[in-house]
């Protein structure tokens, strides 16, 4: 009997995601908003290829989402060097 897969999630900056995957979380905030009416319209306002937006779009949250437990719980604790992480449960 094999294990369930587990997912695992990272907590990244945004500066360093391939353009793709910000136009998709773009994409998934004008829809959210009401700012276009179909996806179709969104991807073409971003520039992003159809294909594109459907690769990611279930893979790509924005953190408060995450914080809010929408997606999973995150906990800050005191990381070295003063930073705040994460714990992600």
């Amino acid at each position: 009997m094999t294990k369930p897969k587990k997912d695992k999630f990272y907590l990244v900056q945004e500066d360093i995601l391939p353009e793709a995957i910000k136009k998709t979380i773009k994409v998934k905030e004008i829809l959210k908003l009401g700012e276009v009416k179909t996806i179709n319209e969104a991807v073409e306002k971003m520039d992003l290829s159809r294909s594109a937006y459907y690769k990611y779009k279930d893979y790509v949250f924005p953190f408060f989402e995450i914080a809010q437990g929408k997606k999973l719980l995150a906990l800050p604790f005191q990381c070295p060097m003063n930073q705040v992480c994460y714990q992600v449960f």
